[in-house]
């Protein structure tokens, strides 16, 4: 399949929409056939291509033609189906994405995706546990990468090249925000009352940016082996752990969690239900949370 066909199979409202995520202009009013194929060349060009994959880390650039989540979002992959049953396995990219991309992999190219994607991650950061950061402090993140030597002009520019995908921040007045945190700007810094941050370890950055938690926080993994012990959520397990974890990151409470999880409890008695309260509970505590900028009650000694 061709990346023509792959977008002939959207709607044309969903081209439209596309279209605007590249920074495409003028082509409002194009039949489908025409805007899709607009679309395609434009998709295919080597900078576009570049301004992607130079997002992606070395564990994600090692498993292609599987597609990382922001290459499948962006629609530079094709859906592969179980024959049998037709559930959906995975996302591949297509060849002749991966052709154009292979040709624009130069060493220099490596060179800034590796600062990029470690970037990427800092902003995940940003995103589950501050809301908003001053540039120096976003400095100190870059800085758990030394040897990449990521400079403060490096920085700028990385924002400046966010795909439409990936633009939710915004720097203003040396502070960098989070789109949401934007919007309840003047809540936000009552809640944190200019506490310190928690600046994270390079694994903490990486783990946060490549799972959207840390499965090694106290009752993550207790919970992750009850849910997957149970037939009716155990491919859901991990995804369950990672939401569960940002829930209480953003400012749920214990009963928040037992209510999320209430729906995929349907397949267990009473006692195994009251078991998932302890490792809800010390996640709870251990959980790096938004309100403090990444400290946790239990660092900061408040009571459970």
């Amino acid at each position: 399949m061709t990346l023509y066909e792959s977008l002939m199979e959207y709607p044309r409202a969903s081209l439209l929409e596309l279209a605007r995520l590249k920074g495409l202009r003028g082509v409002s009013r194009l039949r489908k056939e025409d805007l899709a194929c607009r679309l395609a060349k434009h998709m295919l060009s080597p900078e576009v291509i570049r301004r992607y994959f130079q997002w992606l880390n070395d564990d994600e650039i090692a498993l292609l033609p599987q597609a990382p989540e922001l290459i499948y979002q962006s629609e530079f992959a094709v859906r592969a189906f179980d024959e049998e049953d037709g559930t959906l396995q995975q996302f591949f990219v297509l060849p002749e994405v991966l052709d154009v991309y292979y040709a624009a992999a130069t060493p220099e190219f490596h060179a800034k995706r590796r600062k990029y994607s470690f970037l990427l991650s800092c902003l995940n950061v940003v995103d589950a546990w501050y809301g908003a950061v001053p540039l120096d402090v976003m400095m100190q993140l870059a800085a758990a990468a030394p040897e990449l030597e990521i400079t403060e002009t490096e920085l700028l520019k990385a924002l400046d090249e966010l795909p439409g995908e990936l633009q939710n921040y915004h720097l203003l007045g040396g502070v960098l925000w989070h789109r949401d945190a934007l919007d309840a700007e003047v809540q936000l810094l009552k809640d944190q009352q200019n506490g310190p941050f928690y600046i994270p370890t390079r694994d903490e950055i990486q783990q946060l940016g490549r799972l959207g938690y840390l499965p090694e926080t106290d009752g993550a993994s207790y919970l992750l082996q009850l849910l997957q012990e149970n037939s009716s959520c155990r491919e859901d397990a991990e995804e369950l752990v990672c939401l569960v974890s940002k829930c209480i990151a953003a400012g749920c409470s214990v009963r928040d969690v037992m209510e999320l999880l209430e729906p995929h409890m349907d397949d267990m008695t009473d006692a195994e239900k009251i078991m998932l309260v302890d490792p809800a509970c010390r996640l709870y505590e251990n959980t790096r949370l938004l309100i403090f900028r990444g400290h946790t009650r239990k660092e900061l000694g408040i009571e459970f």
